[in-house]
């Protein structure tokens, strides 16, 4: 998120807490994290960054449009074969839909509309081109990038809220913690969905208790043709 160096209330906190865990939740599922903060400093309100880089998502420079513009020009033209950049096209879906995911998990789990997250968008538009022929199917890929973000978050809402618990306490998590408080938060769904599972199947033979074994018969019968 953009720079925020000025004191911010509770749920504005909360607000960069969730941008940040969002972008963690989906950034994860394809690589390695180095760490995340929602400490602000110079250019940012909150950092998420990869295991070789202390700051992977400090969106307030050229890097990445820079690196964007000058891998452009090697990409294939018009009727040439994209095989042997298949790697870049996914790199590209894969950080749009995780530049795009803060915003997205604000509208999913919090009141109000999402900060616009300027560095974010400079970012996924920078991707976006370096794949797509035009403005207008660039812009269609970050949309569908949203809607995959949104897919996700919903998918591994129970892992956002674990992060975003975790964070808001301990204010900077390296990678190790990230993955620990992820492995945690799957354990502990799967434990409670167990308990679920069992509370359902007791009430399904509580209610089959009730049945007396000629209603149980009677309910099973089918009817005579003369009755």
């Amino acid at each position: 998120m953009d720079d925020d160096l000025q004191p911010r209330s509770a749920a504005d906190d909360r607000r960069v807490v969730y941008h940040e865990v969002s972008h963690v939740a989906v950034g994860r599922q394809s690589s390695p994290l180095g760490g995340c903060t929602c400490e602000p400093g110079p250019g940012y309100s909150g950092l998420v960054w990869g295991p070789s880089s202390q700051r992977r998502a400090n969106f307030c420079d050229n890097e990445v449009p820079d690196l964007c513009s000058q891998i452009s020009v090697l990409m294939p033209g018009p009727g040439e074969s994209r095989a042997d950049v298949a790697e870049i096209y996914l790199h590209a879906f894969e950080r749009c839909t995780e530049l795009v995911a803060g915003t997205e998990g604000e509208r999913l789990f919090l009141p109000g509309e999402p900060w616009f997250a300027t560095n974010d968008e400079w970012q996924a538009i920078a991707y976006a081109s370096l794949i797509c022929s035009s403005q207008a199917s660039a812009a269609a890929f970050i949309d569908a990038c949203r809607v995959e973000a949104r897919e996700l978050l919903i998918a591994s809402s129970f892992i956002v809220h674990a992060l975003a618990a975790e964070l808001q306490t301990a204010r900077t998590m390296d990678g190790a913690a990230i993955d620990s408080c992820i492995a945690r938060a799957v354990v502990m769904k799967a434990s409670n969905d167990e308990r679920q599972r069992r509370a359902d199947w007791r009430e399904i033979e509580t209610s089959a208790a009730r049945f007396s074994p000629c209603e149980i018969e009677s309910a099973s019968s089918p009817l005579k043709a003369n009755e």
